[in-house]
């Protein structure tokens, strides 16, 4: 019995020995399309991001998360940019204030806020500090006060993704989010000609696999 929460590519093709799993079902593994990384930027604030338009009556619950995108347009010319290796001067962020969600991140006062990027280019693993500037300037456009109030930042490419946490290609979604493997569960099946047989229950973010080999 094998419980694993690390993406199928990780699981399956570097935890696992290879005798352990036909070859048919480690080329469907290999198959799954990991072409949607993510970037991180950490930032620890002195106060809390005022968004335009948050109602004054919003709980701190009803402030913790922010998805910056003015237009589907919008995203799909960003988009455009990111597959073609580039950084799009203006970028599709989701910023959270999780110490809005759970004080005890922060001392009184202070407040902890993580944004992500997906479709991010692996390709500028460099140019971390000009992300996390865009990522800011982004920001500065629904929460101007964010601007005077950042005290520390860390900037997370891609690499550094799966370099320190093990997130294949920093796909926090450990694959693309295509059709073909949303909506209810996905079951990868595959038996072995030897009277052995391996249970695997798979409790990461693309899909809930149960994988009997």
């Amino acid at each position: 019995m094998i419980l694993s929460n690390a993406d199928p590519n990780r699981t399956f093709l570097k935890m696992l020995p290879s005798s352990d799993l036909p070859e048919d079902f480690r080329n469907a593994v290999r198959g799954i399309k990991m072409q949607g990384p993510c970037a991180k930027v950490n930032m620890v604030l002195d106060q809390e991001p005022r968004f335009t338009g948050t109602s004054p009556r919003a709980t701190p619950l009803e402030r913790t998360f922010y998805t910056l995108v003015p237009s589907l347009e919008f995203a799909e010319r960003r988009y455009d940019i990111a597959k073609f290796g580039g950084i799009p001067e203006q970028l599709w962020v989701d910023c959270v204030v999780s110490s809005n969600a759970d004080d005890s991140l922060a001392p009184p006062g202070k407040h902890i806020s993580p944004a992500l990027c997906n479709r991010f280019p692996t390709t500028w693993d460099d140019k971390r500090e000009l992300l996390g500037d865009r990522v800011v300037k982004k920001i500065l456009e629904y929460a101007p006060n964010v601007a005077g109030a950042v005290v520390a930042r860390q900037v997370l490419t891609p690499l550094d993704l799966e370099r320190t946490y093990g997130v294949t290609e920093g796909n926090i979604f450990h694959g693309d989010l295509r059709l073909e493997r949303l909506f209810l569960c996905v079951r990868y099946q595959a038996v072995r000609s030897t009277a052995l047989r391996l249970t695997a229950y798979i409790c990461a973010g693309l899909v809930h696999i149960r994988v009997v080999a």
